[in-house]
């Protein structure tokens, strides 16, 4: 092989000239190309002997290594060995003995094939180097209820993917977990190389509060609300609500009202529900006649309005001219023009009722007849 020493011995003679200009019976070359060596004996008895000998040298191989340096940390590589002939063997660092290896290096990190002709050896290096990958890191991993969402915020990296079912994308994520467990995500940086990192959250099982009931009430009545499943209550609105804070509490709305509890179990976790009070709003209950003749029997226009809210009267006689008007629910028409000591004749006339409840407008029409005899 090219650059190794060999030993040349000529004998049988007692003084040798060689072609390299040794005068020794023994001679120690390193030819790096095919090379003839001569040497002349000098014999007493034969006189002088030319003889040669030809070393012959076989070409090193030319090992060279083609890879995809650099590469993604973990990141599968395959190195291609070139250089040699037919017949060639290979040896690499890894202990492989084929062509064509495939790593997967975490870390930049140095590989050596060695090529053997079957006389002659050479080796060559390799060295993969690493693209920088993202340090990711998440945050945001407080303990959470069951029924509360979690807030989780990645950083490191441009781009990323979580394996929360259904799967979410980007840096900040908000789902509600169902159980305590481990939540990962891969993070992708410039380089194009991704990272990942899990991270640990704790679920609290949540004790959910329960409202009852819905129901229907008329204006002025109230009903009993009841909540129930967890350890302290608060309800709202709190205005027309008798214990704000009891599981039970007595209500009286004056308008249809939603009314929500607010819960919160023994481990902390917050739940809410709701009732729905509604108001019915009853009609006035309107004569159709009266005999203001001072017999103290149905001598006054009375309307009946149980639970309703303050409304307006207006009455009018058959020519369209005002008699009687009252926003007061407890002043009743007793026949009188204006409230003056003039009758109005026997006959029939015209009124207008006119009222809110909750958040209904009520405009009532009707006729009424006074008679006297």
């Amino acid at each position: 092989c090219p650059g190794v020493l060999d030993s040349i011995q000529a004998t049988g003679g007692g003084k040798y000239t060689w072609s390299t200009g040794a005068t020794t019976s023994t001679i120690t070359v390193n030819p790096t190309i095919t090379t003839p060596y001569t040497v002349t004996v000098h014999s007493y008895c034969t006189g002088n002997v030319q003889l040669s000998v030809t070393l012959h040298v076989v070409p090193l191989p030319a090992p060279t290594i083609s890879g995809n340096s650099p590469i993604c940390p973990g990141t599968p590589d395959v190195l291609s060995a070139g250089g040699g002939i037919a017949g060639t063997k290979y040896s690499w660092s890894t202990g492989a003995s084929t062509s064509t290896i495939t790593v997967s290096p975490k870390t930049q990190t140095i590989y050596t094939v060695t090529e053997s002709n079957g006389a002659c050896t050479a080796s060559k290096n390799d060295t993969i180097f690493m693209k920088p990958s993202p340090n990711v890191g998440i945050s945001g991993n407080g303990p959470t209820c069951s029924n509360e969402p979690l807030t989780l915020t990645a950083t490191g990296g441009t781009s990323y993917i979580w394996n929360t079912v259904p799967q979410q994308t980007g840096s900040t994520i908000t789902f509600q977990p169902t159980s305590s467990g481990t939540i990962w995500v891969v993070a992708t940086g410039p380089s194009g190389c991704a990272d990942t990192t899990p991270i640990n959250i704790t679920v609290t099982k949540a004790q959910l509060v329960t409202a009852c009931c819905d129901t229907t009430i008329a204006l002025g009545s109230s009903v009993h609300i009841v909540a129930s499943g967890v350890t302290s209550y608060a309800w709202n609105p709190q205005a027309t609500t008798g214990c704000a804070t009891c599981a039970t509490t007595l209500v009286t709305p004056t308008v249809t009202t939603t009314y929500t509890v607010t819960g919160t179990d023994a481990n902390g976790c917050v739940s809410t529900a709701t009732v729905v009070i509604s108001i019915e709003c009853q009609d006035f209950q309107v004569p159709n006649v009266f005999t203001p003749n001072n017999d103290k029997i149905n001598d006054l226009f009375v309307i009946h309005a149980e639970h309703e809210p303050a409304y307006t009267i207006e009455i009018y006689d058959r020519w369209g001219v005002k008699v009687f008007t009252s926003n007061d629910p407890t002043d009743y028409w007793n026949g009188k023009i204006n409230n003056t000591g003039a009758e109005a004749s026997d006959g029939v006339y015209y009124y207008i009722i006119k009222s809110s409840c909750g958040s209904e407008d009520y405009n009532k029409h009707g006729f009424v007849e006074i008679l006297r005899k």
